[in-house]
């Protein structure tokens, strides 16, 4: 009688998504140490619409799935088109420019799959190879992001990470285009109920090679945007209510001052009272459509996997 060894059956069933944006100088090393681990049989790279020879060192190195976006579409859309590519129960995430160690790719699904996580994070926990002024950016990201899950959030904008495909599948419509699917797909998983789990990983570095897509100073109002997308996505009502409570009491005391020392009431309490209103108004609203923006999207995703078992009967 044949007997097969387990862990390679379960690594079968682990899929490799990468975007890659002008990363020339150190896509084909990452993709070699990769296949040299000889454990996964799906690699798919998407080419983000480079200019430089990433297409054409990709192609050069067998075994890979290359999707090609004529146009830079961006960090989310291409990870949306390497996740529907993907056919395997688990995938694993990662960047190509080399800051993610592929040796650490099966402890991500072990602890993922050993644990029944539905999503584990690369966390760059006390990791000093991280700059200074990204860790700070990510803090501030990070506690804003905890406070809207109501849950404490490890690492909020690791890309290295590992899903289950069946749940990261309900969460996808989501994704922005370009930046943040990480922080997204956290906030979106556990919105669900998901299991996130999190394994420290040293060995994550700063880009060593090639020109980052992101740059602090330039990128701050992105940074804003980001922020106030996903507080009108996930949870506006933590976000604006707060602010509807602060005007309301702001009112009413201007018009308590306002009686007691002038005996009438000035326009500026009656504004803020009527402006917490409408604030609260806003936030109960937006935290029920945010609720069903969420909820259509796993509908979705239910009936295709629904049609595509049917496809297969």
């Amino acid at each position: 009688m044949i007997t097969m060894d387990r862990s390679e059956i379960r690594y079968s069933d682990c899929s490799i998504v990468i975007p890659a944006y002008n990363e020339e100088a150190s896509i084909g090393k990452l993709l070699i140490e990769i296949l040299e681990l000889s454990l996964f049989d799906e690699i798919i790279v998407v080419n983000d619409g480079s200019t430089d020879s990433t297409k054409k060192i990709v192609e050069e190195i067998p075994n890979i799935i290359l999707i090609n976006n004529r146009v830079n579409l961006g960090n989310g859309a291409s990870v949306k088109k390497g996740l529907m590519r993907a056919t395997k129960e688990y995938v694993v995430l990662m960047d190509a420019d080399g800051q993610h160690p592929p040796n650490r790719i099966q402890q991500l699904f072990k602890h993922a799959n050993g644990n029944q996580y539905d999503l584990v994070v690369g966390s760059r926990k006390n990791n000093k190879n991280v700059s200074k002024i990204r860790c700070i950016g990510n803090c501030i990201f990070k506690s804003f992001s905890s406070y809207l899950a109501g849950e404490r959030i490890e690492d909020l904008t690791s890309g290295f990470r590992i899903f289950r495909r069946s749940a990261v599948m309900k969460t996808i419509h989501l994704f922005p285009k370009r930046y943040s699917y990480p922080t997204t797909s956290i906030l979106a998983m556990l919105a669900l109920g998901y299991t996130i789990g999190y394994l420290p990983i040293s060995e994550i570095k700063d880009r060593r090679k090639g020109k980052s897509g992101i740059n602090p100073i330039k990128d701050f109002f992105r940074f804003i945007k980001i922020m106030l997308r996903i507080a009108i996505v996930f949870s506006p009502a933590k976000v604006f209510m707060p602010l509807a409570v602060i005007a309301l009491i702001s009112g009413m005391l201007n018009i308590g001052y306002t009686i007691y020392s002038q005996q009438n009431i000035q326009d500026l309490g009656v504004i803020l009272i009527i402006m917490a209103f409408l604030v609260a108004v806003f936030a109960v609203l937006g935290e029920q459509i945010a609720r069903i923006r969420i909820e259509i999207g796993v509908a979705v995703a239910n009936e295709m996997k629904e049609n595509g078992i049917k496809k297969k009967d």
